[in-house]
């Protein structure tokens, strides 16, 4: 497979981000576009270079000339449009969530394995450089043993009932469409979690409009999650390792930069007040002292380096608006002629789902789906 050609189910933001990623991603070009509106089809298509409008997905996926095809589809409908790819012998990237519950990513996953065809779920966070740099020093125990990661992620959208993050019937919530970043992070460097609490404050539709998550893991390790669709949170993430700590910059989801913290951050050995001895000229003398000797050597700034050579910084400036790791990924999968990707396997995209779905029961949400 020489060049891998794409075509993309929808013409909402999303999908022209993932569009212009494509425009940066060798070996791979955007030969066609659908929507069930045939004017934004044609508008879409105009943005780019020999680009086929459809105003119906299935004319689109029964093209020869698509090897793989974008769902950038509503949330609701993820999962029938996966098995109109998937019937047309077409590989699929969905975006997350990848369904609205664990049973019918079942049966999407089932049918592309019976069809020996690519599927992946579009989480295009797990395919940024710096987060596989984070995933490939935590599996190296570059922080000791995972203890605790600390993640947010929150975006305000419009309190309208006509919005479809307020809307039941289109699988809205915060849960779906912001947890599900910091949910699938935790899977990622923790694994799977062994016990799932949360608490959600609901919305007269019947959605989650913001949530607190924690997840319990094997070994001890514990995951503080949020999720907001009511306010602009700090959209970061820090795993602390009992050797250290790795700080993931504003956003986490695509970050410019990694702050890495080895050793204990603030470990002040005894009790240094109970020693320092009256009067003003022998105090002085003992806190320089007790500073310089402890304080230096165990306190971690933000630097490049570290003291002592034990902090380091990571950094990415990313030319393109990040897509274009996301499309790489299925590119160089197909072209390897392997069905599945190795940062995002299908199995921790039943794991994210079934975690997701455990939260939603004990906050009573259901969509129609779920019947």
């Amino acid at each position: 497979m020489t060049e891998v050609r794409w075509g993309i189910l929808g013409t909402g933001q999303i999908a022209a981000d993932f569009a212009q990623g494509l425009t940066r991603t060798h070996g791979a070009r955007l030969a066609a576009v659908a929507s069930r509106t045939e004017t934004r089809a044609i508008d879409f298509a105009a943005q780019f270079d020999d680009v086929r409008p459809h105003d119906s997905y299935a004319a689109l996926v029964e093209r020869d000339d698509i090897d793989v095809v974008y769902i950038a589809t509503p949330n609701h409908r993820h999962h029938e449009d996966c098995h109109l790819c998937l019937d047309a012998g077409k590989a699929i990237l969905c975006e997350k969530p990848f369904t609205l519950n664990r049973r019918l990513a079942e049966s999407v996953i089932e049918k592309a394995r019976e069809r020996n065809l690519f599927c992946m779920e579009a989480m295009w966070m797990r395919c940024m450089p710096l987060i596989q740099k984070v995933k490939r020093a935590v599996d190296e125990g570059v922080i000791g043993e995972p203890q605790l990661l600390v993640a947010d992620f929150g975006y305000p959208v419009p309190r309208d009932e006509g919005n479809r993050f307020y809307s039941l019937d289109l699988g809205g919530g915060a849960l779906l469409d912001r947890g599900v970043y910091v949910v699938s992070l935790a899977h990622l460097l923790l694994g799977k979690p062994r016990s799932i609490t949360g608490q959600a404050n609901m919305t007269s539709t019947g959605v989650d409009e913001q949530a607190a998550i924690v997840l319990g893991f094997e070994r001890g390790a514990v995951a503080s999650l949020s999720c907001s669709m009511t306010h602009r949170t700090r959209n970061s993430a820090i795993l602390y390792g009992s050797e250290g700590k790795i700080e993931i910059m504003t956003p986490f989801y695509r970050p410019h930069r990694v702050a890495l913290h080895r050793g204990a951050e603030s470990v002040v050995p005894g009790d240094p007040i109970a020693s320092i001895p009256s009067g003003w000229k022998s105090r002085l003398k003992t806190e320089v002292k007790f500073f310089l000797q402890n304080t230096l050597r165990y306190t971690e700034p933000y630097l490049p380096g570290g003291l002592r050579g034990r902090g380091e910084t990571w950094t990415d400036i990313q030319s393109g608006n990040g897509y274009q790791h996301e499309a790489a990924e299925v590119t160089a999968c197909l072209r390897r002629g392997v069905t599945e990707s190795r940062w995002m396997p299908l199995s921790d995209t039943l794991d994210v789902m079934q975690t997701l779905d455990e939260l939603r029961g004990a906050w009573g949400i259901q969509y129609s789906a779920d019947a």
